[in-house]
């Protein structure tokens, strides 16, 4: 349904009549993440609202011809035909997402375009759809802003070349993110930047291992902590399955899911001291391992969903 939507909202923004265009700057440091926002205008104007009739022709097309094999719950999984979603309200982003709209609301208007470095830039209008209107942002991951050092143009009255010694806006064809209403789509994995989301997955991944070793099952919590925490790991945390830990917290369930899933044993405690059972047990809890129906052998999925 969400991919049918997307269309939907695409087809609709190449009939758009007004749109704004906004650079953005994302910091993202040791204290968290922040936005400033410069508001641009364009001339002649009407080149914003056909630059974004283009970038939406070419995506409505892009999901018609089966591009995107579907939008998915966000999972922290890397699979690069799916598109992820996730609401302005998951915890992951909301604190980021609050920050970036209060920026977007009151956006400067009169700052040194050319005295900041913006690494992003967004269209913004709103779109009907049924019978509610809705605020669509298109949100491009690649600097805007292009220095044209050792760069000429040509003045075809001095038949000649001139230098061109002030930064160019150069708006690529491509998007990263989309934002209808509330709901964020990242296109690319590169949207994940938008919110600094690999610290927040980090923070989660720190919690719930904290949580793991609490429970006094693995032989080795020094060696999991460092396993479950580097890599590619931190960002399977996102799928974490309570549930799967609560199993693992029985004796005779754990022995039972220990032999399913190839987690060494010593004792009735999960060796951690043996790497690939860290990793597994990493894998088991994040909703990454699943069994085969045909053989009950245990399999490795980028994410697992309802069966639809």
């Amino acid at each position: 349904m969400s991919k049918e939507l997307l269309k939907t909202a695409f087809d609709k923004m190449k009939n758009m009549s007004c749109c704004s265009l906004q650079l953005i700057k994302i910091k993202s440091g040791k204290t968290g993440i922040s936005y400033y926002t410069r508001e641009c205008e364009l001339t002649p104007p009407e080149k914003i609202g056909s630059f974004a009739h283009e970038l939406a022709d070419k995506y409505s097309k892009a999901i018609e011809d089966g591009k995107y094999a579907s939008v998915d719950e966000y999972t922290g999984d890397i699979v690069g035909n799916v598109i992820y979603k996730l609401e302005g309200e998951n915890a992951l982003i909301s604190e980021a997402y609050g920050q970036l709209r209060k920026e977007l609301a009151n956006p400067d208007t009169e700052g040194r375009i050319n005295d900041t470095k913006f690494n992003a830039y967004m269209l913004l209008g709103e779109v009907e759809l049924g019978s509610e209107t809705v605020p669509i942002k298109f949100i491009s991951m690649q600097s805007p802003m292009m220095n044209m050092k050792n760069k000429f143009w040509f003045k075809i009255e001095r038949n000649a070349f001139r230098e061109i010694d002030e930064p160019i806006l150069n708006l690529k064809k491509s998007i990263d993110v989309v934002i209808l209403k509330d709901t964020i789509y990242m296109l690319t994995l590169a949207g994940e930047n938008l919110f600094a989301m690999e610290r927040a997955y980090k923070a989660v991944c720190n919690n719930k291992v904290n949580e793991i070793i609490e429970c006094g099952f693995l032989t080795d919590e020094a060696v999991f902590q460092k396993i479950a925490t580097s890599g590619q790991n931190p960002r399977r945390f996102v799928a974490y399955n309570q549930s799967r830990l609560e199993a693992m917290k029985n004796v005779s369930k754990r022995k039972k899911l220990a032999k399913m899933f190839n987690l060494k044993l010593s004792g009735s405690n999960i060796d951690t001291n043996d790497e690939k059972t860290a990793t597994r047990l990493v894998k088991f809890l994040c909703n990454k391992a699943m069994l085969d129906p045909l053989n009950d052998l245990p399999v490795e999925v980028a994410a697992a969903k309802s069966w639809q």
